[in-house]
């Protein structure tokens, strides 16, 4: 018969006087009645309170925390077990005793660690072969000697086979490189796969062995490819990055002297110096709406010459 719960609302199936689909749902409906005619009273949890009592050791008057509590602090307790304590079977020890009959150092030395826990040496439950360094009977764990013993006790039969972890060598084609033609270049075969490849940022000739990755990389290192995935970003917002490779293009082209000012400049100097190489726009951003940024727009200027012209036409 169905009927609905009282408590909760859902449908159930139950003998004709049911009136609530679980006992749970049942108990929550007695609480919420009881508490809407103020019959439910929650009393505070206090903590029963013992009488105190005098230390057995010291004579000290405490509160104990349990029913069996003797003694004041921890140290009565030691104290107390020394001096009423069975002694040591050894003669001339006052230590108490702890384990057969013995104190703490003596029982240390007269039975040390491979006393108490000896080797033993237990046959496999698999294979019968014998395994030494067990320190107890193997009991409900039964003794195995290797990983495959353990797997046909487990699983009933044999382990598979495991993958050989011998180096595996990819035959390479040659592929198409996006950069400048580098300076050392190896054919790759299928006995060497080492080739050279020029940088797509420095422009530096670095060798790499394609049987490592399978792929022509187009940076040296992780510097390089940081650096040229900040250009690549910048092109697109449409800020003025240039790479290192082209960078010195450019102050080759120009012979490392100063377009503004037409004295020398030094390479070895830091970027920092005012003396040092820099870019200068010939039609400044600032002229038009897309600045040109390329080689032909570039030439090379005293950093400080280059901050002094700013976005004069007359500067020249």
């Amino acid at each position: 018969m169905e009927h609905t719960c009282q408590h909760c609302g859902a449908s159930f199936e139950g003998r004709p006087q049911a009136r609530f689909c679980d006992p749970r749902c049942k108990a929550k409906w007695h609480y919420e009645q009881r508490k809407s005619a103020g019959t439910v009273v929650r009393k505070p949890y206090v903590r029963q309170s013992l009488p105190d009592r005098s230390c057995a050791m010291c004579a000290t008057m405490f509160t104990p925390k349990t029913k069996r509590s003797r003694f004041c602090s921890l140290r009565c307790d030691k104290r107390w077990q020394r001096e009423n304590g069975a002694p040591c079977g050894i003669d001339g020890c006052d230590k108490p005793r702890r384990a057969r009959g013995l104190c703490a150092s003596h029982y240390n030395a007269q039975m040390p660690k491979a006393v108490r826990h000896p080797r033993l040496t237990l046959a496999c439950a698999v294979c019968g072969t014998k395994v030494e360094g067990k320190t107890r009977p193997g009991g409900s764990r039964r003794t195995v000697c290797s990983d495959e013993c353990k797997y046909v006790l487990r699983f009933g039969k044999s382990m598979p086979p495991r993958p050989s972890r011998a180096l595996v060598r990819h035959e390479t084609a040659p592929r198409l490189v996006r950069t400048v033609s580098p300076v050392l270049t190896v054919v790759p075969s299928s006995r060497h796969g080492f080739i050279g490849v020029a940088c797509g940022w420095c422009g530096s000739s670095f060798v790499h062995d394609l049987r490592v990755t399978g792929f022509v990389p187009s940076w040296c290192s992780k510097r390089c490819r940081r650096k040229g995935a900040e250009a690549k970003r910048d092109a697109l917002r449409g800020s003025f990055n240039i790479s290192r490779r082209e960078r010195l293009a450019i102050y080759e082209r120009d012979g490392w002297t100063c377009q503004l000012c037409r004295e020398p400049v030094d390479p070895t100097l830091h970027w920092s110096d005012n003396m040092a190489a820099s870019l200068d726009h010939i039609e400044c951003q600032s002229w038009t709406l897309i600045p040109d940024h390329s080689a032909a727009n570039l030439r090379l200027a005293h950093r400080l010459c280059n901050a002094l012209r700013g976005n004069r036409r007359d500067a020249a």
